[in-house]
């Protein structure tokens, strides 16, 4: 499948919950709007110290920022139908930008004694026993399957986890991140029986997916997790957001400055990637 590049690679950074601060972090930006076989997205560029960035909010990337209300759909189906959970319009369209690594903050709770407001960097994905997920319809193209087991999500970098712990955030390295349906809580019950299980972390169908697609696409995929509740207290949604905003905007300006200082190291193989059977044909490169 052959997609538009710009000129100049670019980090690429997606955000989700609570992120509605862009305007804010980055006052001076270009938006455009990108097709893709799986639907339109749009998508904010920027540059900082003369080092190119792309963003795009899973959540509302199907309208432009002027438009845009929080907490939507990542986008439109090709019939204008609203759909939650298809990775690919998103992933394809930040591929047109040749990133050199897809960066993305994600929201979850934990069944464990973790702290509220922590960074877990997960270095490991579980999926859930009730089955494959699906995660478009027909009019978006060939569904988009989750299958079920342990799966390696994203990579990490010590050089993360350390301008992280200089600036005063708490990090967990080694989290176990099981996909819960959503978008409501879990019970105490399911907590326990998480927890039993040795699951750290819970959240979303996002990181995963977007991993799955970046992966195959040949861009490294870092995911960075907000701790904003436990499963067994429940805060608002209000409570959940701002603490999402707020230390996503932090994560947000740890990624830029990491970036333009060159600290990321190059790809490495050093990780295992999981095969995700049918994958490339549902993406169009078989």
């Amino acid at each position: 499948m052959n997609l538009p590049t710009t000129a100049a690679p670019s980090f690429a950074i997606i955000t989700g919950t609570g992120f509605d601060r862009f305007t804010e972090l980055v006052p001076d930006f270009a938006e455009e709007s990108v097709s893709t076989p799986y639907g339109t997205v749009y998508v904010q560029r920027f540059t900082r110290s003369g080092t190119a960035f792309v963003h795009a909010n899973r959540h509302a990337a199907h309208a432009p920022i002027a438009r845009r209300r929080w907490r939507l759909p990542m986008y439109h189906d090709l019939s204008g139908g609203e759909h939650f959970l298809d990775p690919r319009p998103l992933i394809f369209a930040l591929a047109c930008f040749r990133p050199q690594r897809i960066l993305s903050t994600t929201a979850v709770g934990t069944p464990q004694d973790l702290p509220i407001r922590g960074i877990v960097l997960p270095s490991d994905h579980c999926t859930p026993e009730f089955g494959i997920l699906t995660f478009a319809s027909e009019d978006s193209g060939p569904e988009f399957h989750q299958p079920k087991g342990r799966v390696f999500c994203g990579d990490l970098h010590p050089v993360l986890v350390e301008a992280l712990h200089q600036r005063g955030h708490v990090t967990v390295t080694d989290g176990l991140l099981r996909i819960i349906r959503g978008p409501g809580f879990e019970s105490d019950v399911d907590a326990k029986k998480l927890r039993a299980e040795g699951v750290t972390i819970a959240g979303m169908h996002t990181a995963l997916p977007e991993a799955y697609c970046s992966h195959e696409l040949g861009y490294p995929y870092t995911s960075a997790a907000i701790i904003t509740d436990s499963l067994a207290v429940h805060p608002d949604q209000d409570e959940i957001e701002r603490i999402a905003r707020e230390v996503g905007g932090a994560l947000f300006e740890t990624f830029c400055d990491l970036a333009v200082t060159g600290a990321f190291p190059p790809p490495s193989d050093t990780h295992q990637k999981h095969s995700v059977p049918g994958l490339r044909e549902k993406l169009g490169l078989a």
